[in-house]
């Protein structure tokens, strides 16, 4: 579905520190060119809606002047909206180890888990 963009909030569940000028600018010419290949992911919160996964391409949405984008809606409690956040972060570009521990770090202290649990939820080696 198309969520228009004034509607999307940024949310706790940025993984990343910072985004990278460079990959950000071939995002945005990518939009420009081809559209968009892949919905970012989001859950309603009230009349707005709070990004899970996507945060680059709703950046890269903004700053080409597109006023909607293409986005799946989940249901999903904040800890699952977390996992779903590392995951697809971890999936899609590789994170600094200090993003990887910091998001790790807030998951177990955060929902009180356990290492093995988490290795288990995001599909990593425990190591």
């Amino acid at each position: 579905m198309k969520i228009r963009l004034s509607r999307i909030e940024d949310s706790a569940f940025t993984v990343r520190e910072k985004l990278n000028q460079e990959p950000l600018e071939e995002l945005k010419e990518s939009l420009r060119e081809d559209g968009q290949w892949d919905p970012i992911i989001v859950r309603q919160k009230g009349e707005r809606y709070e990004v899970i996964s996507g945060h680059r391409r709703v950046q890269a949405a903004k700053e080409i002047g597109w006023t909607e984008i293409e986005a799946t809606v989940r249901d999903v409690d904040e800890t699952e909206a977390l996992f779903l956040a590392l995951k697809t972060n971890l999936i899609r570009e590789e994170m600094t180890p200090q993003e990887q521990g910091k998001v790790l770090h807030q998951i177990t202290t955060t929902f009180d888990i356990s290492q093995a649990e988490l290795a288990r939820r995001i599909g990593k080696p425990k190591t």
